[in-house]
């Protein structure tokens, strides 16, 4: 994102991005946000009450993740009802170009409300958030080769 707004060099993003958390700036940043918005900016991350309506969604296949989807991620996170409902949201179990198998976890959805956790699971199903592909070891081909 440093990168498409012009804020940092092509090639020189990620680098930028990391001295920024590492500086402390996020942070702050973080802090005036929850401010602005009403909220208690010195809250410790184990004082916030997530949503009591929960659910696991598991790995449909075996494969690696190899793709985070941002937009889905809100999306899921939206219709369980955040940033509204204070209590909803996800937390992403697995990482980019992780190994997993069949039915392990991929990631808790949390809400407030029943209704909103059916809206967010229904989401998801159509939104997956995380792309989970296989590993190609080699290609094979039959064609015949050209002289």
């Amino acid at each position: 994102m440093l990168e498409l707004g012009g804020a940092a060099a092509p090639g020189l993003g990620k680098e930028m991005a990391v001295e920024i958390l590492k500086s402390g700036k996020a942070y702050q940043k973080m802090r005036e946000i929850i401010k602005t918005q009403g909220g208690n900016p010195d809250i410790k991350p184990e004082n916030i009450q997530i949503g009591s309506k929960k659910e696991i969604v598991v790995a449909p296949y075996s494969g690696y993740v190899t793709q985070i989807y941002n937009q889905h991620v809100n999306e899921i996170a939206r219709a369980a009802g955040a940033p509204r409902d204070k209590g909803a949201g996800l937390i992403l179990l697995r990482k980019k170009e992780g190994e997993l198998d069949k039915g392990e976890p991929l990631f808790e959805i949390y809400a407030e409300h029943e209704t909103k956790l059916d809206e967010a699971l229904e989401v998801a199903k159509r939104k997956l958030p995380l792309k989970i592909g296989g590993m190609l070891l080699e290609k094979l081909t039959h064609r015949p080769r050209m002289v």
